[in-house]
């Protein structure tokens, strides 16, 4: 079912204080009765009624200060995701399929494009791109290099797994450069998966091929569901705790 947005939905961008870092903030003016706040992947989001008297006394955004103080004192790592710099020369990603040292020049032509070279990652992109626009797209074609080089290695692991613990049935094989999910099976069995996995321990790696294929036989997250998962992984925990504390880290 397709949610329109209501007449009195508003959106405003906008950054908040926490502790010594600049956060960038959503502001949600909605149709609601209460106050709610999350950490999204690009900014906070806030969530407040479009009229104060729907909502709870005080000020929200005291309140998300408050909140994100805290959260930032429990957990400062989660925070890392806000941290927008630019790839450099000379940076080193450890893959799952080696290490590679990035290389990124300016070059005459009109789109980017990005080769692998034995041990080295190179992106050439156009010399009339500006910062912004390095800084919003030059993540995107390190991440599709990566996976054009890896998507046969990385297919052959899921097959791998799937024939040692499942053997389902699925149609195709697809790598993303997102950062809202680690990996999703759609109803018609297709398995998507996040290009930032490159960069995770392969068994973490292992772990959310396993628990994609599982969906291929339980659609859910059902007892049976994490049975599926234990019985190929009886230490998926561990790894689902470790895309919680350090996986937000983890990108182009």
């Amino acid at each position: 079912m397709i949610q329109r947005r209501r007449k009195n939905s508003k959106v405003y961008d906008l950054s908040i204080k926490v502790e010594d870092r600049i956060v960038p903030m959503r502001l949600f003016t909605e149709y609601r009765k209460g106050w709610r706040i999350a950490l999204a992947d690009k900014a906070i989001h806030l969530r407040i009624p479009y009229r104060r008297n729907l909502g709870p006394s005080g000020d929200p955004l005291v309140w998300a200060r408050k909140w994100l103080v805290k959260k930032y004192r429990q957990q400062p790592h989660l925070f890392e995701r806000y941290n927008s710099r630019l790839p450099e020369s000379g940076q080193i990603y450890k893959t799952v399929f080696g290490d590679f040292t990035l290389e990124i020049n300016p070059d005459p032509r009109k789109t980017p494009k990005g080769t692998i070279q034995k041990d080295r990652i190179i992106i050439l992109y156009p010399i009339t791109w500006t910062e912004e626009d390095k800084l919003s797209h030059l993540s995107g074609v390190i991440s599709r290099t990566f996976a054009k080089a890896f998507r046969v290695k990385f297919k052959r692991e899921v097959e791998r797994l799937n024939r040692l613990h499942y053997d389902f049935q699925y149609h195709d094989i697809r790598l993303r450069h997102t950062h809202s999910t680690w990996g999703s099976c759609t109803p018609t069995g297709n398995l998507n998966f996040s290009t930032r996995l490159f960069l995770a321990p392969l068994p973490v790696m292992q772990y959310v091929i396993i628990h994609e294929l599982a969906h291929l036989g339980q659609p859910n997250h059902s007892r049976r569901f994490w049975r599926l998962v234990e019985r190929a992984m009886p230490t998926y925990k561990d790894k689902v705790k470790w895309l919680k504390e350090s996986g937000v880290v983890l990108g182009f």
